[in-house]
């Protein structure tokens, strides 16, 4: 590591309460335009606290100086010794706020670890959700120069294809999505249809969008907050669009994407039931995808997620890890250690079990 940890100073602030240079530092040191950025924080933040009935105190901005000048700060929730990243619970890594002169991200991660075992934090249980397996790699490779215990299990995938142009994609696709992308559009040309993409999003749009999502498969949100801020945000460099497709003025499938350094993140989907057989989500996915590579995207980042459908658009495949670690050195760090122990041990003997049988 670049950086002696005996050389760095530990400032732990509220989300809530970071003073006007903490807030430069950390918008002119995020790694990402949109899911790394201060705003994303607060505003996941904000929706944890409007539903879980959390409390604002809880949600922390770890900072770590060299000197006088801050070189790493982590978002964390911390509550009765159990720390955890204020998870993006979208994206398939996690961003962390760190000088580039000095550190890189495996360096950035691996300060962090050593400095919750450096006794100047007081912990018995780290959270770290939605790590990708690099970020996995970095943790395990800290952590095995202290006494804990790390825990890790595959939570989900994460999708993905690179191309040059559309044409170039497009020929890479299995026979089954392209024969029924030509059947739905044959069968939409015989209603009255249109495919809407934009980038500045308004109220009808927002509307709209909200009138798809609770006639489609998904989990009602627990409130609209967190993404009618996206919709409404605006980025120095990314944009949000939203695209549609009307069917007899009707909007039946919705999507949300995030453009940003030449990769285009599929937010958020949703499709009315009611207009299942005529399949506009997979209309409108061609056609975001279209859309996108004639914006200079070259990549497609399907984000979190395991559907099987995913398998049709996208190329590559990469498993994404909830990580735990515990701290042995307190009693109740070695105690959730042993009853995550246990779990794992029973969960290979159902899983032997089941194979039995």
């Amino acid at each position: 590591m670049l950086v002696n940890v005996a050389d760095c100073d530990v400032h732990i602030v509220p989300l809530n309460r970071l003073n006007s240079s903490q807030i430069f530092w950390l918008e002119s040191h995020k790694k990402h335009e949109v899911f790394g950025a201060l705003s994303w924080f607060q505003n996941i933040t904000r929706f944890e606290v409007e539903t879980k009935n959390l409390q604002n105190d809880n949600f922390l901005m770890l900072f770590v100086k060299q000197g006088n000048a801050a070189i790493l700060a982590v978002p964390l929730f911390s509550k009765n010794g159990r720390i955890s990243l204020i998870s993006n619970f979208y994206t398939p890594a996690q961003f962390i706020f760190f000088d580039s002169s000095v550190l890189n991200e495996e360096t950035a991660w691996s300060l962090f670890i050593h400095l919750l075992h450096d006794n100047r934090l007081q912990w018995n249980r780290l959270y770290l959700p939605e790590m990708s397996s690099s970020q996995l790699e970095t943790i395990q490779s800290a952590s095995d120069k202290f006494s804990g215990a790390l825990y890790f299990i595959e939570h989900t995938k994460n999708y993905s294809v690179e191309f040059d142009n559309f044409q170039a994609y497009w020929q890479q696709r299995p026979s089954i999505i392209k024969n029924t992308i030509s059947r739905k559009y044959k069968q939409l040309k015989k209603r009255a249809y249109t495919v809407v993409i934009k980038s500045n999003i308004d109220a009808k749009d927002r509307e709209d969008y909200w009138a798809v999502y609770a006639n489609s498969w998904k989990c009602s949100e627990p409130n609209c907050n967190f993404i009618n801020w996206l919709m409404t945000e605006h980025y120095k460099n990314a944009d949000v669009y939203i695209g549609f497709v009307y069917i007899d003025d009707i909007p039946t499938a919705a999507q949300l994407w995030i453009f940003n350094a030449g990769v285009a993140s599929i937010f958020k989907l949703a499709q009315d039931k009611k207009f299942d057989p005529l399949s506009p989500g997979s209309i409108l996915t061609y056609e975001m995808i279209q859309h996108a590579a004639n914006n200079q995207i070259r990549k497609i980042d399907f984000l979190l997620g395991s559907d099987p459908f995913k398998e049709l658009w996208m190329n590559e495949k990469s498993p994404i890890y909830n990580v735990e670690m515990f701290n042995i050195n307190t009693l109740s760090g070695k105690l959730l250690s042993l009853l995550q122990k246990l779990k794992t041990f029973m969960k290979l003997i159902l899983r032997k079990a089941f194979r039995h049988d």
